[in-house]
């Protein structure tokens, strides 16, 4: 009885809030600044717009068409885009160091991206549907005017940025990543290493092939065997019978050819199985007599693939040891590493040779002062990008180029003015890092600011727990006299 009169009063005071809501909203109505916020706070969380209809709708009883959401989208994004170009102004002279990168989502969708190093600034997010030197030059382009004291500029391996990255960047120094040449040759040990599987894998099928040639060989041989007995058997026999009948040539001769054509048929039977089995012997000793040629072939492959899997393996912890070499001497540790890739078999070795060849980037920085050799990649662009993609992925944005810009100017606000939840830099957002005073203003307070009608006051905690006793205490009141009423 207690638990469905508690049941009952919870649903009376949740029908009482609910009424209340409706009727604040109906009357007083939903402040449309408000509204902008809510939306744009939700698409920047991943919401899409079904979603956020359904959030609208379930929350304050709004129902806003797919238009209307887009309208607000199109508003703050044009705010955003004005917002960025002002920090971009204010902050110019500061960047030193960016990386440029891109991600890949679906055939025809690539998000470019420039971040500024260890401040984790984002200087510009660009939807493209692929990437070229066409693409990226337009990209970069508003990037290079805009920051005029960049010094270093880190990309991945990609053949157009060796042009266009001295051109535009005319002060700066290009440098490859090391992180993505060592993922590409890891992604080559990966193949070897999967080569060697495969062989190993092949060895064993014909190790278990030879054990069932071995069986059935053993099978047939015994079939043979015991149909050969029986043939000589029936054969003996039906001499016997046929003798017989020549002796008794007009008596039992009825006899005689009954018991004669069941022989007779067995033994043609057997005949043809015994033609059949000696030919499938034949055939599975061939075979048999073919297993050890080949897994001598194979165990020679499974050695040479072992051997270039453990060379490779060595050459590219070699290689990686290069890359972090500032020491004096590296200009003949590299020309000694030259010289014996250039003698090896191995297969890794040509890729190596032309990776260094074709991207003498890698090795451009050798003072530590410039930047140390642990901080050539592009990890901070690349941090930025594992957000980004499940964001844009959620709000499934990834077929519309006008949505993507506008969903790429609001992310760049509202990374570059929102501090991150965890690191060392957790009470500070990049803007702030470089010297931007917003204060206390978030990335909504900038799009859409709001004239406060709640008085701010500090109070301590004491004060705090006896508002909240306060408040535990009415409640309770008012469930009893709700009770005694029933």
């Amino acid at each position: 009885m207690q638990r469905l009169t508690f049941n009952k009063l919870t649903q009376i005071k949740y029908f009482f809030t609910l009424l209340l809501n409706d009727l604040i909203i109906l009357v007083v109505g939903v402040d449309f600044v408000f509204l902008k916020r809510v939306i744009i706070d939700l698409m920047l969380k991943g919401l899409s717009l079904n979603q956020l209809q359904e959030h609208l709708n379930l929350i304050y009883c709004l129902r806003i068409s797919h238009a209307q959401i887009r309208q607000i989208e199109t508003e703050g994004a044009m705010k955003a885009k004005g917002i960025n170009l002002q920090f971009d102004r204010q902050i110019a002279p500061k960047i030193r160091k960016i990386e440029a990168d891109e991600i890949f989502q679906g055939k025809n969708t690539v998000t470019l991206g420039a971040v500024a190093k260890k401040c984790n600034y984002c200087l510009g997010l660009h939807w493209s549907p692929d990437r070229t030197k066409e693409s990226i030059i337009a990209f970069l382009t508003p990037i290079a005017k805009r920051f005029m004291n960049i010094k270093v500029v880190i990309t991945d391996l990609f053949s157009g940025y060796k042009e266009i990255v001295p051109n535009l960047f005319q002060k700066a120094t290009h440098l490859v990543c090391h992180l993505h040449a060592s993922r590409l040759l890891r992604k080559t040990v990966r193949h070897l290493r999967a080569a060697l599987s495969r062989k190993k894998k092949e060895l064993e099928k014909i190790q278990k092939d030879k054990g069932k040639i071995k069986t059935s060989l053993q099978k047939k041989r015994s079939r043979i065997a015991f149909l050969s007995d029986r043939l000589q058997k029936d054969q003996k026999e039906c001499r016997l019978l046929t003798s017989q009948k020549h002796q008794k040539r007009t008596k039992c001769t009825k006899t005689l050819d009954s018991k004669l054509a069941p022989i007779d048929t067995r033994i043609q039977k057997d005949q043809k199985e015994l033609i059949r089995l000696r030919i499938d012997r034949d055939l599975l000793i061939k075979k048999q007599r073919k297993v050890p040629a080949q897994q001598t072939e194979i165990q020679k492959k499974i050695d040479t693939a072992q051997q270039d899997l453990l060379q490779s393996s060595r050459q590219v912890h070699d290689f990686r040891r290069l890359l972090q070499d500032l020491t004096p001497a590296f200009e003949t540790h590299k020309l000694q590493f030259q010289k014996r890739l250039e003698q090896s078999k191995y297969s890794l070795a040509k890729d190596i040779l032309k990776m260094m060849r074709d991207n003498p980037d890698l090795f451009s920085v050798r003072n530590p002062r410039i930047l140390a050799s642990n901080y050539q990649n592009t990890n901070t662009v690349e941090g930025i990008f594992s957000l980004f993609r499940r964001l844009l992925d959620g709000t499934r944005l990834l077929s519309s180029e006008a949505g993507s810009a506008r969903y790429c100017d609001l992310f760049r606000l509202y990374h570059n003015t929102m501090p991150p939840f965890t690191g060392p830099h957790h009470n500070h957002s990049p803007i702030e890092r470089l010297g931007v005073n917003l204060a206390g203003k978030s990335y909504l307070d900038l799009l859409f600011p709001v004239r406060y009608r709640i008085t701010h006051f500090f109070c301590h905690e004491k004060a705090v727990s006896d508002i909240h006793s306060l408040n535990f205490k009415a409640v309770s009141c008012i469930q009893s006299k709700i009770l005694c009423s029933a």
